[in-house]
């Protein structure tokens, strides 16, 4: 792992100064380091050459820092950078500074390069403030380990001891009482901790960066149903389990997991097939026109209970099971009424009207606040004092694989 992949998601502060191969006006070559405050970690390195900056020695540092600035934009948070006193490199800051990093395209550019555009700058804002690398990636790495050592237990990791445990704080302790040795954990995984405990808390930040984590997630949901993709749906309620069991919904959680593990053990590959993709209703086969179905269901029992209404005194049981059976073809009959009469079918969604006046004042509200730009130690809303940054922060990995197992055990025996 990089260390570019560990600050990739959190705010950082940099500490940067060049390096000239000789003093004076007389230097051919300058280096210029960043390097992140808290871990004491070299973060890039640029080395530029005199010619670069029309043979004027003097300009090199600040285009060293420049250089390493763009190649930062979309892939790094950067809270703050800390300089010498160069009134060069202090006017490059101060220029650079909640200045757009991108420029906007002409009106008169064609459309398609315009959608371009626009989709390369929400990708790297995504990549910027939602995806957080160190978030779901170590929780499926050390449920993978968990399985390993399930199966194969853990392996002492002295060269020619081939002794196993079933618990790693054993296979430590034998490390250390008969090999005399303690393996510790040198790469850049190590580093990545340390981030979230040595910079403080942006809780205003943590809040904004969540919600549109969240809000994202629901609508990738909305699409997903509307488009009738049964595969990303399948793929949503992966991070959906994890969501529910982080924040103890337990029902949620149960029937989430039994949906997965049926379409990838327990069902046939047919019955596979159709309980991934045969979940959405759409009436006149129109495009992103899509409804779940129980919200399907929900329409025919409105309509079963209005028949059944009609029967007023002479309800029973055979009556309302008979009308119950023709709920459809009755459907058929209303639609076909509609049709004769020139009657248009109400929309299936509310109206949202203009958009534009409420966004506008989002935005405005957004950028007053500086809610995406990182301030250490800022306090929170009344309501999200202590918001975390981390939505899966409640997750206990441990706990989440022995749930796991113990319902595939179950159900292994039961289907």
């Amino acid at each position: 792992m990089k260390i570019w992949d560990i600050l990739s998601g959190e705010p950082v502060v940099l500490c940067g100064d060049g390096r000239n191969d000789s003093p004076g006006h007389s230097a051919k070559y300058c280096m210029y380091a960043l390097m992140e405050q808290h871990l004491d970690v070299i973060v890039d390195v640029e080395v530029v050459d005199k010619r670069q900056t029309g043979g004027i020695s003097t300009n090199m540092e600040v285009f060293g820092l420049r250089t390493i600035l763009e190649r930062m934009v979309g892939k790094i948070i950067l809270s703050e950078i800390v300089t010498d006193a160069s009134t060069a490199v202090i006017a490059l800051v101060r220029k650079t500074k909640d200045s757009p990093c991108y420029t906007i395209p002409s009106i008169k550019e064609p459309k398609e390069e315009c959608r371009k555009w626009l989709l390369e700058l929400c990708t790297n804002f995504v990549h910027t403030y939602l995806l957080e690398r160190g978030t779901v990636l170590p929780i499926i790495t050390r449920i993978e380990e968990l399985n390993e050592a399930r199966n194969g237990g853990y392996v002492c990791r002295f060269e020619g001891c081939n002794y196993k445990y079933i618990l790693h704080s054993a296979r430590v302790k034998h490390e250390k009482a008969i090999h005399s040795r303690s393996f510790k954990e040198t790469t850049c995984d190590a580093i990545a901790p340390q981030v979230h405990n040595k910079i403080k808390e942006d809780y205003i930040y943590n809040y904004h960066r969540g919600k549109l984590a969240f809000g994202l997630l629901l609508f990738e949901f909305n699409d997903a149903i509307k488009e009738g993709d049964g595969q990303r749906l399948y793929e949503l309620y992966k991070l959906a389990l994890l969501m529910y069991k982080a924040y103890s919904k337990t029902k949620y959680s149960y029937v989430v997991l039994l949906y997965l593990v049926k379409i990838s053990g327990i069902l046939s590959e047919n019955d596979s097939h159709n309980l991934k993709w045969n979940r959405f209703f759409n009436k006149h086969g129109k495009n992103a026109a899509n409804i779940p179905l129980d919200l399907r269901m929900e329409q025919l029992n409105k309509c079963v209970k209005s028949m059944w209404r009609g029967l007023g005194a002479n309800v029973n049981e055979t009556y309302a099971s008979r009308l119950a059976r023709t709920t459809e073809y009755v459907e058929m009959i209303l639609d076909s009424i509609d049709r004769d009469c020139d009657i248009g079918e109400a929309s299936g969604y509310r109206s949202s009207g203009k958009s534009e006046v409420a966004v506008k004042q989002i935005a405005t509200d957004l950028l007053t606040i500086k809610a995406f730009k990182h301030q250490p130690g800022r306090n929170g809303h009344n309501s999200f004092a202590k918001f975390p940054c981390d939505l899966l922060k409640n997750l206990d990995y441990r706990d989440l694989h022995l749930w796991m197992s113990g319902l595939v055990k179950t159900w292994y025996t039961s289907f």
